[in-house]
């Protein structure tokens, strides 16, 4: 099996780092993220091996008004096929085990190095959920950010609309300063994670492969290496369109807490126009705009919180939506001109 690059692969001056007086020091972890939108997403099974096809309707049959005694026409309702992608998310641990070996307490290293590679298993795949792309390989699928792209600068919900729909302008231009707010109905045939029709196993799989016989990128000849491999099927489906609103352009410089009016009327307006149905609706946002949106709250004193918050207890919701924290929603997406 080909070998890693040095800066790619665990060495033994690397892990002589975390040795102090003869014993394992464990690193402290700041790269931790938070992304509820992954604990919160409903995942059902697809229809298929590597993809999920449906239909969502696109309009209902209609009623006459007759003449008595006069005839009437029939009526028929019409929908539209869609076919959704499952990626295969894929990810290795390998140590040699002469570097392994020397590891003062080898069994509490190996758990931690298995839970960052956890940690960053998960912040790919929620990366990719929201900003993934299909334009450079038919493996991958659209993240929510392709699907929901263009706002409109005045009502997406207009039917002259000419922007992506239910994607609402929050005004912050056109910069690398923005950022978006998602408001999230998940449920089956609403918003949901997919994966194939035969996996048993809906969310990360773990397997250790035990010792592998690695060739040595300098000597060229055989040494054991500890091998765990990770992976983890998924896709995911926007069954009803209405069932997630997007406000993008959202900035979030300190300075336009002043400005932050208008992305509030967007929230207000997406909540009440957008969503059908009972199931609640979740609101997805990043520390910046938390923190400007509480802001907003304490200079206004106009902004719709739930009741039960008073100003000095966090936000827990705006509105009747509770606020989900989202580390992966960046501050320097590049804005959008409106259509």
């Amino acid at each position: 099996m080909a070998e890693l690059g040095w800066d790619a692969r665990y060495t033994l001056p690397n892990l002589l780092k975390l040795v102090r007086n003869n014993k394992y020091e464990p690193m402290a972890e700041g790269l931790t993220e938070d992304n509820t939108l992954m604990q919160d997403m409903q995942i059902f099974p697809g229809n298929g091996i590597l993809n999920h096809e449906g239909s969502r309707r696109s309009s209902l049959p209609t009623a006459q008004i007759i003449e008595v005694g006069a005839g009437w026409d029939s009526s028929v309702s019409q929908w539209a096929s869609f076919n959704d992608t499952i990626s295969i998310f894929k990810d290795r641990f390998d140590v040699a085990k002469t570097v392994y070996d020397r590891q003062p307490n080898k069994e509490q290293w190996r758990a931690d190095e298995e839970d960052a590679h956890v940690e960053g298993f998960g912040q790919s795949v929620i990366n990719h959920v929201i900003y993934g792309t299909s334009v450079a390989s038919a493996k991958k699928f659209d993240g929510l950010a392709v699907r929901y792209n263009t706002p409109d600068s005045g009502d997406p919900l207009d039917p002259s609309s000419t922007g992506d729909p239910f994607v609402f302008d929050g005004g912050g231009g056109t910069g690398s300063n923005t950022t978006s707010i998602w408001l999230v109905q998940h449920g089956f045939k609403a918003f949901h994670g997919i994966t194939p029709i035969n996996d048993t196993n809906m969310g990360l799989k773990r397997r250790d492969a035990g010792i592998q016989y690695v060739t040595d990128a300098v000597t060229s000849k055989e040494r054991e290496d500890l091998r765990v491999e990770f992976e983890q099927n998924l896709g995911i489906s926007v069954e009803t369109a209405r069932s997630v609103a997007r406000i993008r352009n959202v900035p979030t410089t300190i300075a336009s807490i002043a400005t932050w009016h208008t992305v509030i009327s967007k929230i207000i307006q997406a909540r009440h126009e957008v969503f059908k149905g009972s199931n609640p609706v979740w609101m997805y946002l990043n520390p910046r705009s938390r923190y400007l949106l509480g802001e907003s709250a304490r200079e206004k004193q106009n902004i719709v919180f739930d009741k039960n918050n008073p100003w000095d207890v966090l936000m827990d919701r705006f509105m009747d939506m509770p606020m989900r924290k989202m580390d992966a929603l960046l501050n320097t997406e590049t804005g959008v001109a409106a259509a």
